[in-house]
């Protein structure tokens, strides 16, 4: 018996940090469970939220990184914390040279995938494509949970006259 608990204690525990692991896809589009527990999401308490967007792989999605500005958490935003009244405004800034956001209308710089209550408002691309803000005002009732993705593409032109765009970033927004 003691033998059996300590086996199935031991794959537990291999589960759990395999599972847990910053790059893991189910934990990046699932913050409720371990990523939520280690710090992994952006507390947006305050009517304007700022966040950096940092690129290492723009061939991949986990090479675009959004942390809040001292990049301690990231990639969720949980915006459930905070006056649920007030109209918040969360602001992607890019810090890698070489990227700005995507204006095309078929592939703008951010998405809200489910918005049924209409939460999310006046997405807008400033400085050079470098920032882009959207603004939230929480609903009633509110899902809670937003899949979000953010576009880039590269600023400078491909041999074909147009511009690489990177990898689709897609995390969560909770509310």
């Amino acid at each position: 018996m003691r033998s059996r608990t300590l086996c199935l204690t031991a794959v537990a525990c291999v589960v759990l940090i395999g599972c847990a692991t910053p790059r893991s896809y189910y934990f990046q589009r699932h913050p409720l469970y371990v990523e939520s527990f280690l710090g992994r999401k952006v507390r947006c308490d305050d009517t304007q939220c700022t966040l950096t967007v940092t690129v290492t792989n723009c061939a991949a999605s986990d090479g675009i990184q959004v942390t809040n500005p001292d990049m301690s958490a990231g990639p969720d935003i949980d915006l459930s914390h905070g006056d649920a009244s007030r109209k918040r405004t969360i602001t992607f800034n890019i810090a890698t040279t070489g990227y700005e956001f995507a204006r095309e209308s078929f592939k703008y710089g951010i998405l809200i995938k489910s918005d049924p209550g209409d939460e999310f408002s006046n997405a807008r691309i400033t400085n050079s494509g470098r920032s882009l803000s959207i603004d939230y005002l929480k609903g009633n009732p509110s899902p809670g949970q937003y899949t979000y993705g953010i576009q880039l593409r590269s600023t400078t032109l491909n041999a074909s006259g147009g511009r690489d765009y990177c990898e689709l970033l897609d995390p969560w927004l909770i509310s």
